[in-house]
């Protein structure tokens, strides 16, 4: 794999360090977690706006692809099938591992979740 050296600016440097010491690692490591998350949340964004762009799109697809499955990219529909693991190999293929929103299309552009939290009480 190739390596690419960044530069950090040295007042943020030297706050990392104690915190790598104090967790064990090394301040590479704490540099690698943080843009792994970053690029995390970066692909949770595109999504997000990915979603959005479908539900403008939702009835126009839906009238077009009602039961099949879409791939939103960049706010634009950019594939279609009817079997989802074949239109996410070419998406993959074509896009790498770039965020691509698949979904299906169902007569209502969004499914309810429900998320049962744990109650904690206080015992006696």
């Amino acid at each position: 794999m190739a390596e690419h050296r960044v530069l950090i600016q040295d007042h943020m440097f030297a706050e990392l360090v104690p915190i790598a010491e104090h967790e064990g690692k090394e301040v590479e490591d704490l540099v690698s977690e943080a843009l792994q998350r970053y690029l995390w949340e970066a692909k949770e964004r595109k999504i997000d706006r990915e979603m959005e762009a479908y539900r403008a799109m939702h009835a126009e697809l839906k009238q077009r692809f009602l039961g099949e499955y879409v791939a939103i990219h960049d706010g634009e529909l950019v594939d279609h099938d009817t079997d989802r693991r074949a239109l996410s190999r070419r998406v993959r293929q074509k896009y790498k591992s770039v965020a691509v929103l698949i979904t299906p299309v169902k007569e209502e552009p969004e499914r309810e979740f429900l998320m049962l939290s744990p109650r904690f009480e206080r015992g006696e």
